[in-house]
């Protein structure tokens, strides 16, 4: 109550003054306070009698058996001694029901014993908070019908043990156009989902409303079927900052048209996925409302871990945008998209994955760094360490799906780094691959690759491959120090090489690796490049394929030399009715406007053998040494190809050196 003097002065002020123009708020009547010590026989039913009007304080001790409603504003219902506990008497009713009722308070109680813990409906505003929400059939607390909870350091756990699944057997249940903020405490031990946000409804989990961190502790949930947030049906869900562990579900799914922001959280050990987006839902994971990248103290923005399944599922017309995510040790792959469509923004670990690093089926998944954040790479390394020969890539894409990766390092994984396969398209730029098991890169069955700007290098086996009808795009980059071929194109492949060097190939040894290895149907356009060093040879083409090379600038960029091994060692070889067109420079006015081919310091310039056929105008330079230009088979001749100081060995094997340019023709030839 107000004391008696500030009332008489209060009184005296409005009697004295009156012309006083300033308005005299009323003083807020004081809270009545009742308590309620259930060890007495006493019963909370009863202090809720009050008559409304002012707020109400309930102070409990003991245990009280009873179902409590709450149909009046402002109440408080407190713990007046640790341990105070509400058990509901009718275990099919709740044990606290809010019917619509604001300014309600739970605070300290143990809440147990009944159908569901706590209950605010038709509208409800209450606050659970330093409580212990337990052992109930259904949910712990639930949230419907267009109310509003905070919840603050309660835990809610062991809830749903006998209740039915399709009603919800969850720590907190939001649902049918209603809101919750969850901060601090903990979510777990309940048969269901931790938290289940679903019919339009929203929730900040870990995060104040006026963002202030408030970590929560999701774990254990799920015995019954759930996971540990769980966003259905239109609704919305702000995840940021919490411990998401070891639930039998997802640790986050959304589902059925969900959306989420999630950040700052360390998601781990969970039975099936780290993260499920699926069925038209969508996912910032590391990016948050202002398209910021917040950090944990670990300097990444989640960490996605050791969970069972994938890191990241993206699924069934779901979208999903990343940044600054660690996703490592899962048990399925680092990301998986299938049917659906994501984008990493970069600065991403997907690593030591026991499946692939990135799969992405029938999808399209974008790789594009920036976008206002650090540009950092995407470091997709080490993944595939189940060791299964089927699903152990940095990248695959199959299925028509297609990705665009800008500023990536894939390294270091136990296949290939990508696989590109059924008509997929693979877009790379920027990005090295390397130090893969296997291949740099393959494709097969109709793929595409461009590849660009990259390097690819010190892979187990080829830099490139190609195979069954799949075409790709080099341009400026580096393919090098792969331990067998550099670019290996077969079965109606094809490949265009523009302004990239192509050396040091084949490292396993002698003659392992061409540069460019061309084989059964398949051909190359190369040109304004540097193609040196390999183990084998610089451009070989194998029964019926086709090379093509030439430049297009004045600059002599188009060189293809230093392949010496004793074995072969030849500049440009055509085998088995294959062809090479060297097309010439050309002269306008005595100046050159397109330089010619040079091949030189090989140990053979060019061989044609078994009807093959080679086109060439240019300058093929090989001096010195006794290395052959050109070496020819009686079934082959070559006409208008100037040769400068360059040995030759003719159809009978026998060396002669041309001192001046000359033209050469063997009888009986294909060689045009």
């Amino acid at each position: 109550m107000m004391p008696r003097a500030i009332r008489l002065l209060l009184f005296l002020t409005l009697i004295l003054s009156p012309a006083l123009t300033i308005a005299v708020l009323p003083v807020p009547a004081e809270a009545d306070t009742r308590l309620v010590d259930c060890s007495r026989g006493r019963r909370i039913a009863t202090a809720l009698r009050v008559p409304a009007g002012r707020s109400l304080m309930i102070r409990i001790s003991g245990i009280c058996t009873e179902n409590v409603v709450i149909a009046r504003d402002d109440v408080t219902l407190v713990a007046g001694v640790a341990g105070a506990t509400i058990n509901a008497t009718d275990p099919t009713k709740n044990t606290i029901q809010i019917d619509g009722a604001k300014g309600v308070v739970i605070d300290g109680l143990h809440v147990t014993g009944a159908r569901n813990g706590i209950v605010g409906q038709s509208g409800a505003s209450f606050v659970v908070q330093n409580a212990f929400v337990h052992n109930n059939a259904q949910s712990g607390i639930v949230a419907l019908g267009g109310s509003t909870v905070t919840v603050t350091n309660t835990e809610m756990t062991a809830n749903g043990a006998t209740g039915d699944v399709s009603i919800g057997t969850n720590g907190i249940t939001v649902v049918d156009n209603s809101t919750a903020y969850i901060t601090g405490g903990s979510v777990s031990g309940n048969s269901g989902s931790g938290i289940v946000v679903t019919r339009s409804s929203a929730a900040r989990v870990g995060r104040t409303v006026r963002f202030v961190p408030g970590p929560v502790t999701i774990s254990g949930n799920g015995a019954r079927g759930g996971s540990g947030v769980s966003v259905t049906r239109n609704s919305y869900a702000l995840v940021d900052g919490n411990t998401i562990t070891t639930n039998t579900g997802s640790g986050i799914s959304l589902d059925q048209a969900a959306s989420a922001t999630i950040t700052t959280n360390r998601i781990e050990g969970n039975t099936s996925t780290g993260i499920s987006v699926t069925n038209t839902s969508a996912a910032r994971i590391g990016l948050d409302e202002r398209n910021t990248a917040p950090r944990r103290e670990d300097g990444f923005t989640n960490v996605i871990r050791d969970n069972d399944g994938d890191g990241i599922s993206v699924s069934y017309g779901a979208n999903a945008n990343f940044y600054g995510n660690l996703i490592e040790l899962n048990g399925g792959r680092g990301v998986s998209v299938a049917r659906a469509s994501a984008g990493s923004f970069g600065d991403n670990r997907i690593r030591d994955n026991v499946r692939d690093g990135v799969g992405v089926f029938g999808s399209k998944y974008s790789l594009l760094a920036g976008f206002g954040l650090a540009p950092n790479p995407d470091f997709i390394t080490n993944n595939g360490t189940g060791h299964d020969p089927s699903q152990a890539w940095g990248v695959i894409v199959f299925d028509g799906g297609s990705a665009r990766m800008d500023n990536a390092e894939i390294t270091g994984n136990f296949l290939d780094g990508i696989m590109v396969g059924d008509a997929s398209m693979l877009d790379i730029r920027n990005s090295t691959v390397s130090s893969n098991t296997r291949n740099g890169i393959s494709a097969m069955r109709g793929a595409s690759v461009d590849l660009r700007s990259s390097t690819v290098s010190s892979n187990g086996a080829s830099g490139v491959i190609l195979s069954t009808g799949t075409a790709a795009n080099v341009q400026g980059s580096t393919i090098s120090t792969n331990s067998a071929n550099g670019i290996l194109a077969t079965t109606g492949s094809s490949v265009t090489v523009t302004s990239s060097t192509i050396s040091d190939n084949g490292t396993a040894g002698p003659d392992r690796g061409n540069g460019i290895n061309l084989f059964v149907n398949s051909s190359a356009n190369v040109s304004d490049s540097v193609i040196e060093r390999n183990s084998r040879n610089g451009i070989e083409a194998h029964t019926n394929s086709t090379a093509n090379v030439s430049n297009t600038t004045s600059s002599p960029l188009m060189i293809i030399q230093g392949h010496t091994s004793s074995g072969s060692g030849q500049g440009i070889i055509a085998l088995m009715s294959s062809a090479v067109r060297l097309f010439r420079g050309f002269l306008s006015n005595g100046v050159t406007l397109v330089a010619p081919v040079t091949i030189t310091g090989n140990r053979v310039g060019i061989s044609c053998f078994l009807t093959s056929v080679m086109e060439s105008g240019d300058a093929l330079q090989n001096p010195g040494g006794g290395a052959s230009g050109i070496s020819l088979n009686t079934s082959d001749d070559l006409l208008g190809t100037t040769l400068v100081s360059t040995e030759i060995v003719d159809a009978g094997n026998v060396p002669r050196t041309v001192l001046a340019p000359a033209a050469l023709t063997a009888e009986g030839g294909n060689c045009l």
